[in-house]
């Protein structure tokens, strides 16, 4: 087998009947010169066909499902997981989704807001300086919760304080609290 192998370079493909050199096609143990009978090329295009059958992609899901479970398909995607979240992409994609669901705007529209308010809060005029994890927070966007409406970007006390003042209900019990227990 190694000796015909040797002596040839090239092999004709036998479904695009093409002249293609060996290392184009794949090993096959079982055919007498060792290779597949059909080139790389006309495998890919063959399988990616099949792929698109009803059959296929049902073979194709339960390949994807048994890999999932097995334990290096668990370990790959939780691989996968942690080097999306170091690379900081996953927080730029939660951040615009999150905008865009939420207050429906994008986050070139809260930059501008942010500028047009030269990175402070809009009621103190001062930049955030709060933390989650370890990291000073985004301006809080404030809306009017019957309307939607974005008024402005607030820091978070002055967002707290201002939720706490719109609950008219809160504000007048929290006023006679502090009335009737002076300091």
């Amino acid at each position: 087998m190694n000796g015909y192998k040797n002596m040839r370079q090239t092999k004709i493909c036998n479904k695009c009947k093409k002249k293609k050199l060996l290392n184009e096609f794949y090993k096959d143990r079982t055919q007498k010169d060792g290779l597949c009978y059909s080139c790389k090329e006309c495998i890919k295009i063959k399988q990616a066909n099949y792929l698109q059958t009803e059959k296929g992609k049902q073979v194709q899901l339960r390949g994807m499902k048994k890999y999932r479970k097995s334990e290096k398909g668990k370990a790959t995607r939780k691989r996968s997981r942690e080097l999306y979240k170091q690379s900081g992409k996953a927080k730029i994609v939660y951040r615009k989704s999150n905008l865009k669901c939420k207050f429906n705007i994008t986050i070139e529209q809260y930059n501008e807001m942010l500028e047009k308010q030269n990175g402070n809060c809009a009621i103190c005029n001062k930049p955030e300086f709060n933390t989650r994890g370890g990291i000073i927070r985004h301006l809080s966007i404030d809306h009017d919760h019957k309307t939607g409406k974005i008024r402005g970007l607030l820091c978070f006390k002055c967002n707290t304080k201002l939720g706490i003042l719109e609950d008219k209900d809160f504000a007048k019990k929290a006023k006679k609290y502090l009335r009737d227990y002076p300091q």
